[in-house]
């Protein structure tokens, strides 16, 4: 499994340029439009743009990946769902700013939040990613040298209008992390929701951790 991951990996950062150039007319996820100029007219003035991107992957994509089955055994080549990949799906962010900070959004295509702040901080109204794919892991840490407390963790109303429903307890606070076997009352720093989409992106955020 770690080598075929390891090969898709491969296809979609190594090749991923020569990719684009084979396909100059697909757009990139988080691309606007106007971004990536395909040809140059005169005077270094662009004149033909890729088109825009959605904004977030939504878990149906296919990607093609080669299988490297020995001896030419079937199948070579097969597609693979972008949702295969969501447990380890996103990017991070990372947020320092301590004291009481009213809203907190979670923006799309971010797997980790991570606190840093030197000091307590609270988020009063804290806020998953609106678009999230399916599968999709995502975890609030606290990295920081205080107590980050939570007054409401909820799902932000998606591009289609909705708001998935956030299930299991909520959260009140992440502690500052400690060593492994440590502490004598087990505590969490980081607390994880993992998605699983409906129709029209209705999905449910489940607390696993």
């Amino acid at each position: 499994m770690k080598k075929f991951l390891f090969v898709i990996a491969t296809f979609l950062f190594g090749a991923g340029a020569a990719f684009g150039q084979a396909f100059p007319n697909y757009p990139t996820v988080g691309v606007p439009a106007n971004t990536q100029c395909l040809s140059y007219g005169n005077n270094g003035v662009c004149n033909q743009y890729r088109p825009a991107g959605p904004n977030t992957l939504t878990g149906n994509e296919t990607i093609p990946a080669d299988t490297n089955t020995a001896n030419g055994q079937n199948p070579q080549t097969v597609l693979v769902t972008s949702s295969l990949f969501a447990g380890g799906y996103g990017n991070a962010t990372i947020a320092s700013t301590t004291g009481t900070t009213a809203a907190v959004q979670a923006a799309d295509g971010v797997g980790t939040y991570v606190y840093t702040g030197a000091g307590t901080a609270t988020y009063t109204s804290f806020k998953l990613p609106a678009n999230p794919i399916q599968n999709q892991k995502f975890c609030l840490a606290n990295a920081g040298s205080g107590v980050l407390t939570l007054t409401a963790v909820a799902a932000a109303a998606n591009s289609y209008g909705n708001t998935p429903t956030v299930t299991g307890v909520t959260p009140t606070s992440l502690p500052v992390m400690t060593a492994f076997g440590t502490a004598g009352t087990v505590t969490l720093g980081s607390n994880c929701w993992l998605y699983q989409t409906a129709a029209n992106n209705t999905g449910v955020w489940y607390r696993v951790q």
